[in-house]
C-alpha cells in the first residue's frame, strides 16, 4: 500500500542563512545529520522569472544559497545566468566552475539539452565546456526545447566546499520563448554525487524549501528511521 507523504517523511523546520545553506534541525540529537540532497522551489513556490530585457542581463543565480537577482553584484558567487530579449541563452560563471549539460549522446555544439525526467547528471555526462555562453533550440526532437511546457536543465557547479556538485532545474516556458520561469532546483550536497533530473530521492536526508532571494525560512524533510 502506498503511504502518504506525511507517513513517509518526518517534517522538520530549519532556519537557513541567506548567505549559505546551513541548517539547524529541529530533530532529536540522535536523528540529526547533514542533508545530502537539497531541493527548493524559488520565491515561495512562485518561481524566478527570467526577464526578457533589452540589455540581455537576465537572471543571476547562486545555486547553493538560493539567491537570484538581475545584477551580478547582488548575487555573490553566482553560478548560472539565463538571459535573452528574444531568445533564451545561458551564461555561466567561469570562476564558479559552472557548466551546462548536453542532451545525452550530444557532445558538440552550444545547445543546452532539455533533459528527460530521470536523466542522470554526473561525471559521466557531457557538459558544454568550450564556451561560457550556450543556447536553446526549440523543436519536436528529443533534447530540443518546448513551448508551453516544463523543460529541464542539468548542470555542475563548485560549491562553498570548493568541490564539484551536480544538479538540475526546471524552467517552465510559456507560449513564447520570452515567457520563462524557473520553478524547481535540486542538487546533491555530496561532492561528485550524481543526481537524477526531476527526482528527489526519498531515502536520503533531503532539505526541501521555498526559497526567495535572501529568504530564511524553509521546510526540511527527512525520512524517519524506525527501530525494529
Amino acid at each position: 500500500m502506498t503511504k502518504s507523504l506525511l507517513e513517509r517523511f518526518d517534517v522538520q523546520i530549519a532556519i537557513f542563512s541567506a548567505m549559505g545553506i546551513t541548517a539547524t534541525m529541529a530533530a532529536p540529537q540522535q536523528e540529526a545529520e547533514a542533508a545530502d540532497y537539497v531541493y527548493y522551489q524559488p520565491n515561495g513556490g512562485a518561481g524566478w522569472v527570467v526577464p526578457a530585457d533589452a540589455g540581455n542581463i537576465g537572471l543571476y543565480i547562486n545555486v547553493e544559497t538560493g539567491v537570484a537577482g538581475t545584477s551580478d553584484g547582488d548575487v555573490p558567487g553566482w553560478d548560472l545566468n539565463p538571459y535573452g530579449d528574444v531568445m533564451l541563452n545561458w551564461f555561466r560563471n567561469d570562476t564558479s566552475g559552472a557548466f551546462y549539460m548536453y542532451y545525452p549522446g550530444v557532445t558538440t555544439g552550444f545547445d543546452v539539452g532539455n533533459l528527460a525526467v530521470g536523466t542522470t547528471v554526473g561525471s559521466s555526462a557531457d557538459f558544454i565546456t568550450s564556451s561560457n555562453t550556450s543556447n536553446t533550440f526549440f523543436g519536436p526532437n528529443p533534447g530540443e526545447w518546448l513551448l508551453n511546457s516544463p523543460n529541464y536543465v542539468g548542470f555542475s557547479f563548485v560549491a562553498a566546499d570548493t568541490a564539484v556538485h551536480y544538479g538540475w532545474l526546471r524552467i517552465d516556458v510559456g507560449a513564447a520563448v520570452t515567457v520563462r520561469t524557473i520553478m524547481e532546483v535540486g542538487y546533491s550536497a555530496i561532492p561528485g554525487q550524481s543526481v537524477q533530473v526531476g527526482v528527489v530521492p526519498e531515502p536520503s536526508t533531503v532539505i526541501m524549501g521555498l526559497l526567495a532571494s535572501g529568504a530564511t525560512g524553509v521546510i526540511a524533510w527527512r525520512r524517519r528511521i524506525h527501530s525494529a
